[in-house]
């Protein structure tokens, strides 16, 4: 009796996983529209809930009905809605099906194997296929065939653009063709600057002058001739004459049409002084050379030219090479060419388009 229990207790766990397993298993079907027209299409819907990891295979329609007049035109694939829980999964596929008969079909349940296993969705589905209504008894109200309609054609922008980059084709290769023709010299223009004003190289070169901090005789010297030779060489370009070759007398002289009463005698006190230093060795203060050079650089900013007077910028035509007049002559011949053939190609381009839209 004991032995009985227990092979009994033993057959009943041994039944029950596999049941355990079937309950997790579930099969629905849903119809998106359960009334149609004939030849319209319609949505059907299996989701299987199955245990994670299990073999689904879903019905597959080999012969390309679900029924008798319902035929199914396609298959999605299977997708994974969710997961319920670290043991259950729930997969879905969508059918498209259409029917092209009139009638109220009963669609069979679905029919999908997990593990092996059949399992079957709950219930048929009823699909209504309607006809289109036609009135018969008065034929005369069917409207027939439209008559052709004109369209309305729009230039669309790259028609546009494939119509203007032949005009603007057009107009360089015009140019290089004219340019070529005339067999004028190919020339560049070139910008000729002024030499740099002579109020500013007279200042600069003042700005240099380092004045002596001792009794340096020689440092001295050196100073005042390089402050004369500065002021010299300025009045001489700014009034158009040789004030390097003249004496003190002279160049003031010179000037007496040209200048102030103050700008002379501060030129004159400047080449004495510097007469005294180079000559008879005069040794002037630290005070007496700092006054000498403020004074140069008075007479320069005082006797400077008006902006309106200096030169301007001088444009010129300068003819290139003959060897590279005949570089770029062969260059634009072959641009020419390579227009002329983007030209052509762009042109039958268009003309394809219109045909194709007009005609």
């Amino acid at each position: 009796m004991r032995h009985a229990i227990v092979g009994f207790l033993i057959c009943l766990l041994w039944g029950w996983q596999p049941l355990r397993i079937a309950a997790q298993v579930k099969v629905q079907a849903t119809l998106e529209a359960t009334d149609m027209l004939i030849g319209e299409q319609v949505r059907l819907k299996a989701r299987v809930e199955a245990p994670k990891g299990a073999k689904v295979v879903f019905p597959q329609f080999s012969n390309g009905y679900i029924t008798e007049g319902v035929e199914v035109l396609e298959q999605s694939i299977v997708d994974t809605l969710q997961q319920i829980g670290e043991q259950q999964i729930v997969l879905e596929r969508t059918y498209t099906i259409t029917a092209f008969d009139s009638a109220l079909y009963n669609l069979p349940m679905l029919e999908v194997l997990v593990n092996g296993k059949k399992y079957y969705s709950a219930g048929n589905i009823g699909l209504k296929v309607s006809t289109v209504p036609v009135d018969t008894l008065h034929p005369e109200k069917m409207a027939g065939p439209h008559a052709a309609v004109e369209g309305v054609y729009r230039w669309q922008s790259q028609l546009w653009v494939t119509t203007l980059i032949p005009l603007f084709l057009l107009c360089v290769v015009l140019a290089l063709a004219i340019r070529l023709s005339t067999g004028r010299p190919i020339t560049r223009r070139v910008v000729i600057k002024p030499p740099k004003p002579a109020h500013v190289q007279a200042l600069e070169e003042l700005s240099h002058i380092n004045l002596p901090q001792n009794h340096d005789m020689n440092f001295v010297r050196d100073c005042f001739v390089q402050l004369t030779d500065t002021l010299r060489t300025y009045v001489g370009s700014r009034y158009g004459f040789g004030a390097t070759q003249l004496t003190t007398s002279e160049i003031v002289r010179y000037l007496q049409q040209y200048t102030k009463a103050e700008v002379q005698m501060a030129l004159r006190h400047i080449f004495e002084t510097a007469d005294l230093v180079k000559f008879a060795k005069h040794p002037p203060t630290v005070l007496e050379t700092e006054h000498c050079l403020k004074e140069a650089v008075g007479i320069v900013e005082k006797t400077q030219q008006a902006p309106h007077e200096l030169p301007q910028p001088e444009v010129r035509e300068v003819s290139l090479s003959e060897r590279k007049q005949q570089v770029i002559r062969i260059g634009m011949k072959v641009g020419l060419g390579i227009l002329l053939i983007g030209e052509m190609l762009l042109i039958s381009y268009l003309c394809v388009e219109i045909y194709n839209n007009f005609f």
